[in-house]
């Protein structure tokens, strides 16, 4: 984690189903991110995302320091449904958009070289 980053790993409860119980909020860097109500804000700036933008930025706030593969994310904010190729790249397109992220200097998203594998850097 790099300098002046704060840990965006949170707790997850489970409960009957496996159905992860979202935390109330959790910051990402500069970012306070809204799950519940799915929005992210930082400097005067609030971004509503789409539900499914939230869920992957949950997602990889929850395996921060991890690899997350595309199967994780499309198995885990998809859940079993076919998804297109572009679906899950549009999605992180979009979340780079609102973080304000780079793909070449990213501060949060990092992919992985010849994998294609979104990493977290939180």
């Amino acid at each position: 984690m790099g300098e002046g980053r704060q840990s965006a790993a949170q707790s997850y409860a489970h409960s009957p189903g496996d159905r992860r119980v979202k935390p109330d909020a959790f910051r990402i860097g500069s970012w306070l991110v809204q799950p519940a109500i799915r929005r992210i804000e930082a400097a005067g700036q609030v971004h509503k995302l789409e539900p499914r933008v939230m869920e992957v930025l949950v997602f990889l706030a929850q395996h921060q320091g991890n690899v997350a593969s595309r199967e994780d994310l499309e198995r885990a904010v998809w859940r079993g449904a076919l998804v297109s190729y572009d679906a899950l790249t549009g999605t992180i397109i979009r979340l780079r958009k609102a973080l304000g992220d780079r793909p070449r200097q990213p501060r949060y998203i990092e992919t992985i070289p010849k994998k294609g594998l979104p990493g977290w850097r939180g």
